[in-house]
């Protein structure tokens, strides 16, 4: 499949995600504008098999599908030296291709723990309603409608409960 990163509706690296998961024999290769760090480690973590952009030529493009069916993994070369500088630079980074605040972060994590509204409120020192506010942008952010959907999608981005031991009753309204 070639995958583009930006589609209606749902982003190509949630979609490459959602295919790979579905039908993990599926190739999928990126063929895009994009070319930031971030967007290719997404991609890549997503399981797509490689990453092109539109400025490949017609030839390359069509060798990298070969490629992709041989067993290989093309990058495009400005793909390849940004996932090499970015790797120098920092290590694996998380991926986040939602671009959440640390606010929304540390709330999302809050829903991930189980906590309620209330008690995420109280443990940054804000309001209930500011809490709800940010639970909304977090909600059209990562293209979602309730807090299971919201907990689905952070286990994804690879968030994982912090305290176990002491779960809280849930639900969107307290």
């Amino acid at each position: 499949i070639l995958m583009d990163i930006g589609l209606p509706g749902i982003s190509g690296v949630a979609g490459t995600r959602l295919i790979r998961e579905r039908w993990p024999h599926v190739q999928v290769l990126m063929l895009t504008m994009h070319e930031e760090a971030e967007t290719i480690h997404c991609a890549i973590q997503a399981g797509a098999t490689g990453y092109v952009t539109k400025r490949t030529p017609p030839a390359a493009l069509l060798e990298a599908i070969r490629e992709v069916h041989r067993g290989g993994s093309p990058l495009s070369g400005t793909v390849a030296r940004r996932v090499l500088e970015t790797l120098r630079q920092h290590g694996a980074a998380p991926c986040d291709p939602f671009h959440l605040t640390d606010r929304e972060r540390e709330i999302l994590q809050g829903l991930v723990d189980g906590h309620t509204y209330k008690a995420i409120a109280a443990s940054l020192s804000i309001s209930v309603d500011t809490v709800r506010s940010h639970i909304k942008k977090l909600y059209d952010k990562l293209g979602v409608h309730s807090r299971n959907e919201a907990l689905a999608q952070a286990l994804r981005m690879g968030l994982q409960p912090r305290n176990l031991t002491t779960p809280k009753a849930a639900s969107d309204d307290s």
